[in-house]
């Protein structure tokens, strides 16, 4: 009898073919199996990466974060694998990608932020930057995808991969670049490290438990770290079109506006809690963007700036789950509430904030904050913006 024909076994085949059990040719973009069946072919992320057994700190934490080893490591739990060895990653795309960068295009870069101007640079400028830009392209694809795992939930698996892929070799990319960054390259990164902001707002869609306190500040540094190539290169972004997204920065405006009398009561109730004066900058910026939420309700820039700009002590203290630091975090939850129903990316995180501080926080501490009072001014704030009877005396 002739023998058998020996044959090399596929073990980096895509998704499709080891479903149904066929030897992958293992070509790229699609395999011959995908193109032939006319179906999506998917490479898993182990195939071009290699993962530890033990999950690393924050893959962005190094770059980001000022101290890395606070990071919670919710934000690597979401990433199905960490890099660990200097091979470049691959940056081919296929059909699904495609369909990512369509819905980016009409839809997602028409959802992040207000203002013709700023629709304007995302549909346009960054798309057109990020045909050259790898970086931005698996910037624009992460989010891309995460919006669509929420929009199509039928697919959320599929999609939910696919965003943990591009966010990962992104910010792989990226953190390569901003090692040796330059005038040039900072007009490329600022604008990713801004998608990287909407990621960690939105990355609770393609998470599979709820967020606890330290995963909520793991997300917030990634805000914070936005601000460091900002101020760092500020003159070398000024002069682009993406430069309009920095005036979110909010301003007092106390001559110009008044504030509801829900909100004025929340305030000064907070003022009277925290007499720590290294608070105070805090809480003036806090009260700065409830009154620029008055005249620009719609400007979502304004409340993701606020832990931006928060001094490094006070986010320290809320790092070490400080009682006073906390109560003012749930105040900022508060004020987050009224941008939820219209921008997709931070909807739920006032609940999720709220929720955790309420845990961290001893029975003795709420009596003491006021707690229960605090939470009625929630609830009376979210009926004032949705027109509806308030119930605080």
């Amino acid at each position: 009898m002739p023998s058998r024909r020996a044959h090399k076994k596929s073990r980096l085949g895509c998704q499709e073919c080891k479903r149904r059990k066929v030897k992958c040719s293992e070509a790229r973009p699609s395999c011959s199996y995908c193109i032939r069946a006319n179906c999506t072919c998917i490479y898993p992320i182990s195939t071009s990466f290699s993962a530890p057994k033990i999950p690393p700190e924050s893959i962005y934490a190094s770059s980001l974060s000022p101290n890395p080893s606070s990071l919670s490591p919710y934000a690597s739990s979401l990433s199905p694998n960490s890099f660990t060895t200097t091979e470049q990653p691959i940056t081919t795309f296929d059909s699904l990608d495609l369909t990512l960068m369509n819905h980016f295009t009409a839809i997602t870069a028409l959802s992040m932020f207000s203002g013709e101007k700023q629709r304007l640079v995302w549909q346009t400028d960054i798309h057109f930057k990020a045909r050259s830009n790898p970086v931005l392209m698996h910037g624009i694809l992460s989010v891309a995808a995460v919006h669509l795992a929420l929009l199509e939930p039928e697919n959320w698996s599929q999609y939910r991969l696919r965003a943990l892929h591009h966010h990962d070799v992104g910010v792989r990319l990226f953190n390569q670049q901003l090692s040796n960054i330059t005038p040039e390259s900072s007009q490329i990164l600022f604008p990713f490290a801004v998608m990287l902001v909407v990621w960690a707002y939105a990355s609770p869609i393609i998470a599979k438990d709820d967020l606890q306190l330290d995963d909520i500040f793991g997300l917030l540094e990634l805000a914070r770290g936005c601000r460091t190539i900002f101020m760092l290169h500020w003159d070398s972004i000024q002069h682009t079109p993406i430069s309009s997204i920095t005036d979110f920065i909010p301003h007092p405006r106390l001559h110009q506006v008044v504030l509801s009398n829900v909100a004025l009561r929340a305030l000064e109730n907070l003022r009277l809690v925290i007499l720590d004066s290294t608070y105070g900058h805090a809480i003036g910026r806090l009260e700065s963007v409830f009154m620029k939420t008055v005249g620009e309700s719609d400007d979502v820039r304004s409340v993701i700036a606020w832990p931006c700009l928060i001094d490094e002590e006070v986010w320290r203290r809320l790092r070490a789950n400080d009682t006073e630091a906390l109560f003012i975090l749930a105040h900022y939850a508060m004020l987050l509430d009224r941008y939820e129903t219209q921008w997709w990316w931070v909807n739920g995180w006032s609940r999720r904030i709220l929720t955790a501080v309420g845990h961290a926080l001893s029975d003795t501490d709420k009596e003491s904050l006021g707690w229960d009072t605090f939470l009625l001014y929630v609830d009376d704030y979210r009926k004032e913006f949705l027109d509806i009877p308030a119930s605080v005396e």
